[in-house]
């Protein structure tokens, strides 16, 4: 065979050899998202009230903050090793060899000029700023406050005697607390029981077509307003982190802690106080033959192009020392680097 194609890696060019085209061998990164749920609870302001007016237990005493891990994802992408760019040109210094990059597809080569575009950049609140707390709006249909009635008593002298003359006197008063609560709750059981005689068809007329369920939907609805008073309310706020990591070439066990988190939230700094969640990779190591078996040099590679076999890589995410997630993948960079005849 004519020795009409050099490549050569990148640290060994000479100005003879660096009109060429140059791509790089590819490199697996992993990809893993992980979502979090923080679920708040406020207890109802008349949280004290909800067994001796409704018959209620257990009701929320506290406010209070909890975060739950709820899903991982991963994924691979490939991207330039920067160690193993080559340069493929005639042995006359003339570029060549186009047709050359078309196992790009099967993802043995990877084209630079490929690389050069980079998204856009993304910019993503992955904690909301000031949540907002919740406010009880909805607290009753009737005043806030009530009219007492009180007999008083007017002295008026008369020729002979003293003689006390009843006077009624109206004054307001603010409603305490229990007695806001107990109206809440007689309202919300009058709820209770309207529906059931609308259902039941006590009243004299009967809604037709959508006007019961639109109804029932709004009774529904209020009652569950109502009931929050007592019972407290959960708001749902979902969190989402994104990691990339490149294993490293040659390691065959790595343990990386990506966050870690505690019923208060995320802990910037790892202390390994609260829960952890971990990527744990596994290098099988299965390509280890082919590197032996391929005593090459990348000084001068005269008709041969270079690429390179993937192994596979054992992946886990565990929570708390707990495996979430488990599986196989191929990763670029484990495996082992081998030559390629080839003529123009």
């Amino acid at each position: 065979m004519k020795k009409t194609i050099r490549t050569v890696h990148v640290s060994e060019a000479t100005p003879e050899t660096q009109a060429g085209i140059i791509y790089a061998l590819p490199q697996t990164v992993l990809k893993i998202r992980v979502d979090m749920l923080e679920v708040k609870t406020y207890r109802g302001p008349y949280y004290r009230f909800a067994e001796k007016y409704l018959g209620i237990t257990g009701v929320v005493q506290e406010n209070k903050t909890e975060w739950f891990l709820t899903k991982v994802n991963l994924e691979t992408e490939l991207e330039a090793d920067p160690d193993w760019f080559f340069v493929v040109n005639r042995d006359n210094g003339r570029a060549c060899c186009k047709a050359l990059f078309n196992l790009s597809d099967e993802k043995l080569l990877v084209d630079i000029n490929q690389l050069i575009m980079q998204p856009d950049k993304i910019e993503k609140d992955i904690y909301p700023q000031h949540p907002q707390g919740l406010l009880y709006t909805d607290v009753g249909i009737y005043a806030n406050k009530v009219i007492h009635s009180d007999t008083l008593y007017k002295t008026i002298l008369t020729d002979t005697t003293f003689i006390r003359i009843p006077v009624l006197r109206e004054q307001s008063v603010l409603k305490t607390i229990d007695e806001k609560a107990e109206e809440a709750a007689s309202f919300l059981l009058d709820i209770r029981e309207r529906r059931v005689d609308l259902v039941t068809g006590e009243y004299d007329f009967y809604p037709e077509e959508t006007a019961l369920e639109t109804g029932l939907k709004k009774m529904g609805e209020l009652e569950n307003e109502y009931l929050s008073l007592f019972i407290g309310k959960t708001v749902e706020i979902p969190h989402s982190f994104e990691f990339y990591y490149i294993p490293k070439s040659g390691e065959i066990y790595e343990n990386i802690e990506l966050l870690e988190y505690s019923g208060q939230g995320i802990i910037r700094e790892k202390s390994g106080k609260g829960n952890m969640v971990s990527l744990l990779i596994k290098n099988t190591n299965k390509t280890r033959i082919l590197t032996e078996y391929n005593q090459r040099q990348l000084y001068q590679g005269m008709n041969i192009i270079y690429y390179r076999i993937p192994d596979m890589a054992e992946v886990e995410i565990q929570d708390q020392g707990k495996t979430i997630l488990k599986a196989r993948i191929p990763v670029s960079q484990y495996g082992a680097v081998l030559s390629m005849p080839v003529s123009e």
